[in-house]
């Protein structure tokens, strides 16, 4: 009889297993949410923007950078390691190589989520905004990766060329396996995914269109596009002029940051970052923020002076250098110490996730797109296609 009744026991207890084992199998492991609502892919594609950018480590790198000399100090190795050209191995910060291919592929993976979600509702017409979206983004963020991570593109050279892994699904797996392809495979699949999505881009989607890609935005994406995909027949300068023009019209002037009467008058730094990338100004047309620590690397603060836009440079080169009109740029923005004279357009927004230790993540609020940027591509893309 005891023998019986441990049997059954046992029988119970197994069964009571394999349900509860069932019961978990059949769970989300995870606090993710099912995305089966128009809705929620308009809110998933939120995070399909890049939250990182390489702002800072290129802006080291460039010309606009002087090294002020060992008696100042520098907050993160990377820049130090940016302005002489070095590999940047020991940083994986925000602002950093590592940093910015994370947090890109993220962003991609948002986007791939939310065009797996539409497709599996099927594609239905009151998502093809949404859908549009999802390409330009995901198409944007590998544009950005192939500017970091490969050379630039050479019609001569880009089929033999490593390029990056370009993802077009979610993954299922971990640590999935991909290959680089080559540079020309790339860029292929970055136009395919434009031109997709390009069309289906509808405004009326939107409260605030420039958080989004809007229709000006993507055809600015679209001219900077074709100026870097460079043909042996200067046929995509033309596409570069034709994309430059649906954002720019007839007349563009009327569109241009007019700096002196936006921002000449504010004298406070914080109101002057947000007037700067306000959405009212006509010329911004796309507006993104980011996690960087690059407002107070480049601005008006009394830290990581070792590496600036110093006086020499500002007086020789940028800001208050003579101008083919023989005035300054724009002077009467300029703010900081001598080691960072700067055309202050980035604040830092500051979000605590401690206050009591003062702990928190630094952000800032980048225009990726703006009518003055389009506007030279258009430049450039005359002045390529006039050369023999």
């Amino acid at each position: 009889m005891m023998k019986n009744i441990k049997t059954y026991s046992a029988a119970l207890l197994m069964a009571w297993a394999f349900a509860s084992c069932s019961d978990f199998l059949d769970t989300v492991p995870d606090n993710r949410a099912e995305i089966d609502t128009e809705s929620k892919v308009t809110s998933l594609l939120v995070s399909a923007y890049p939250n990182y950018y390489p702002i800072m480590m290129f802006e080291q790198a460039s010309d606009n950078t002087a090294d002020n000399g060992e008696m100042y100090g520098f907050e993160f190795q990377q820049e130090q390691d940016a302005y002489l050209w070095s590999d940047i191995k020991t940083d994986t910060s925000q602002d950093s190589p590592q940093g910015m291919w994370n947090g890109l592929y993220m962003a991609i993976a948002s986007a791939n989520h939310a065009l797996q979600a539409i497709e599996q509702m099927g594609n239905p017409a009151s998502l093809n905004a949404q859908k549009g979206e999802a390409l330009l983004c995901r198409a944007y963020a590998h544009f950005v990766l192939a500017n970091i991570f490969c050379e630039a593109y050479d019609p001569a050279t880009a089929a033999e060329k490593l390029g990056i892994p370009y993802a077009t699904k979610p993954e299922t797996e971990v640590a999935p396996e991909y290959t680089r392809g080559t540079l020309e495979e790339t860029y292929q699949h970055i136009e395919a995914d434009l031109l997709e999505g390009l069309p289906l881009i509808n405004d009326n989607l939107y409260s605030v269109p420039k958080y989004h890609f809007n229709k000006k935005a993507a055809n600015a994406f679209a001219a900077r596009f074709y100026l870097f995909y460079v043909k042996e027949d200067k046929s995509n300068y033309e596409k570069v002029l034709e994309y430059g023009k649906a954002v720019l019209g007839t007349n563009p002037a009327r569109s241009l940051r007019q700096l002196q009467a936006d921002l000449g008058s504010i004298t406070e730094i914080d109101e002057r970052g947000d007037a700067y990338i306000s959405a009212s100004v006509d010329a911004n047309l796309l507006i993104t923020p980011i996690y960087s620590s690059w407002p107070y690397i480049y601005g008006p603060y009394n830290m990581a002076k070792r590496y600036g836009m110093n006086r020499t440079v500002t007086e020789t080169e940028t800001l208050w250098a003579g101008a083919p009109w023989n005035n300054p740029l724009f002077y009467a923005s300029l703010n900081g110490v001598e080691q960072k004279l700067c055309f202050f357009k980035y604040r830092m927004y500051f979000e605590y996730t401690d206050k009591v230790n003062g702990i928190g993540l630094r952000h800032a609020v980048i225009v990726p797109f703006s009518t003055n940027e389009t506007l030279l591509c258009c430049i450039e893309a005359n002045i390529l296609k006039a050369q023999p």
